[in-house]
């Protein structure tokens, strides 16, 4: 009898332990974080209220032009659709967008009229909704315009929604970083506002224009023997989750010594550093040129020189290295395989100074230095459809052969060229390729670009185009007219 009562005990001991141990297994065999889990950990929802107040969440800049807010009260959102680097108006009410984003309309509320807007780039909004549909392979963002961050009033807030679509079976097996790659060329991450924080009103915009920051800090120094960001530091950085935005900001605050080479690139990526960040990584580190004290040339004529190519402005007797900007087109009409567009360049310029001469230096292979143009820009919100008008067609026609409405009002949100610069040109010697621009009087607080002339229009000028990989532009704001 003892020993059956041991082992009826034994048996009860065996089956505690399996009992206890089966939530143990169960954690072990959790599956991971889905795509959606992973996109709201790195984008945190807002939560909208029909009274107007707003649980914020993460704060997003709009970087291209093409969304389109409809009031507060509309039932159902029609999309744009950012596919093959192209983000595409709505081009109106669906069913798609009926049936997906009829819940996240404020009750209540008011069908008639469809007023609609476009969102300018620069525009600051929340997440309130996202969506993944892996059958689709398509990620969907609901955003409400962010009035405290635009300043703007309740009443003149907007929302809108953006379908990312991807190539199908794409998102079954894509990393999060890719995916987020994708989404940061439609919404970049604003690192100024913290999550959960309404940020303090803005000043009041006027006619949808972004307004130039007249009043611009010195970037944030590096500690005295900081040692030099390295290729294994990203890594750690990615590897913890950072998104691309905080680990960008790293790299433009810090000196940096990175390996870029074929084989270091593909260990990064095979580490899970996004290709954005790769991109930062090649153009390099040191201080961000978003906060430059330009100097008159006097002061800089015998200042050491550049040597690698590329393009540079001046600062404090040195030659501080500067990124060129896509230019950006945007089709007006669309004619059989042809675009009638306009172009300039978007968003905020990388590059700002502070004196009214600025110092350029453009060191590049078989420059066709004659070629190079400086130009005022201009801020075009929108046009209407009859202005893309180059083959004289008849309102009554608009429809039929464009898809449009003769009087439509079409999305542009660029800066686009106004009136050219006159600048002096002044070769380098021993330097083949390099020269030295200044413009021959003060310029005054604006903003500017300096392009070859074969890849920008003037403002007023349309053109019709293929589908083509966008040129660079050289986009800067100057800020005071120190002299």
């Amino acid at each position: 009898m003892r020993h059956r009562s041991q082992i009826a005990a034994l048996g009860l001991a065996l089956m505690a332990v399996g009992i206890l141990s089966r939530p143990t297994v169960m954690a072990q065999n959790a599956a991971p974080p889905s795509l959606k889990e992973q996109l709201e950990a790195q984008y945190k929802l807002s939560k909208v209220h029909a009274n107007g107040s707003v649980d914020a969440g993460t704060v997003l800049v709009v970087q291209l032009a093409g969304i389109q807010g409809e009031p507060q009260g509309d039932f159902a959102i029609a999309p744009a659709v950012f596919k093959d680097g192209l983000l595409k108006p709505p081009s109106g009410k669906s069913n798609f967008g009926a049936a997906i984003f009829q819940a996240t309309a404020r009750p209540g509320s008011d069908t008639s009229g469809h007023e609609f807007r476009p969102l300018p780039v620069g525009d600051k909004v929340y997440v309130s909704k996202l969506d993944v549909n892996l059958k689709y392979d398509r990620v969907v963002f609901v955003i409400y315009e962010c009035g405290a961050c635009n300043g703007v009033d309740q009443s003149s807030e907007y929302k809108a929604a953006v379908s990312f679509q991807f190539a199908k079976g794409y998102l079954a097996s894509a990393s999060v970083p890719d995916v987020e790659d994708t989404i940061a060329k439609v919404f970049a991450i604003d690192t100024g506002s913290a999550q959960g924080e309404v940020p303090p009103p803005a000043e009041p915009r006027a006619q949808q224009a972004p307004q130039p920051e007249l009043s611009v800090q010195p970037a944030p120094a590096q500690p005295v023997g900081a040692a030099p960001l390295t290729n294994d530091d990203i890594i750690k950085l990615t590897q913890v989750k950072l998104g691309n935005d905080v680990i960008i900001g790293k790299i433009r605050s810090s000196t940096c010594a990175f390996d870029t080479s074929a084989d270091a690139l593909i260990k990064l990526k095979q580490a899970g550093v996004s290709d954005t960040v790769l991109q930062a990584m090649i153009a390099g580190g040191g201080a961000p040129p978003t906060s430059i004290a330009g100097q008159p040339p006097s002061s800089v004529a015998g200042g050491p020189l550049p040597t690698a190519y590329g393009y540079y402005v001046v600062a404090d007797g040195q030659p501080l290295s500067v990124k060129t900007v896509p230019i950006s087109v945007v089709a007006g009409l669309r004619f059989q395989d042809s675009l009638i567009a306009v172009d300039g360049v978007a968003g905020e310029p990388n590059i700002r100074v502070r004196s009214s001469l600025p110092t350029f230096i453009i060191y590049q292979q078989s420059i066709d230095i004659q070629n190079i143009h400086f130009s005022s820009l201009t801020f075009v919100s929108s046009m209407h459809a009859y202005e893309f008008n180059m083959l004289n067609t008849k309102p009554e026609f608009f429809p039929g052969y464009y898809g449009r409405n003769y009087n439509e009002r079409i999305p542009i949100s660029l800066w686009r060229p106004q009136s050219d610069i006159t600048f002096t040109t002044e070769p380098i010697e021993g330097k083949s390729g390099m020269f030295r621009l200044t413009p021959t009087g003060p310029l005054q607080p604006g903003r500017y670009v300096s392009y070859f002339s074969q890849n920008i229009h003037p403002n007023g000028t349309i053109f019709a185009t293929k589908e083509k990989a966008p040129a660079q532009a050289l986009y800067f704001e100057v800020v005071g007219g120190n002299r």
